[in-house]
């Protein structure tokens, strides 16, 4: 197991993986100061149900209905 973690391509994946969740995680920071974090997370939600219920409908996975169903719960 140890053997793992001497290999060179196990490590540049390793590396680059750690460089960009502390990256992405300074980046996230921002809006969070920003007390703006809850409106993307409110949109999402909101939209949720509308395509759903477009795909349950159609039983289709298409942009043009999901289009539709984000309109529904308005």
């Amino acid at each position: 197991m140890l053997n793992l973690f001497t290999d060179p391509n196990l490590q540049w994946i390793l590396v680059g993986s750690m460089l960009l969740g502390l990256s992405t995680g300074v980046i996230g920071l921002s809006p969070t100061f920003g007390n703006r974090v809850l409106i993307g997370d409110t949109l999402a939600h909101a939209a949720l149900p509308g395509i759903c219920i477009a795909f349950m409908l159609t039983g289709v996975k298409s942009i043009g209905y999901f289009m539709l169903g984000l309109s529904w719960p308005a």
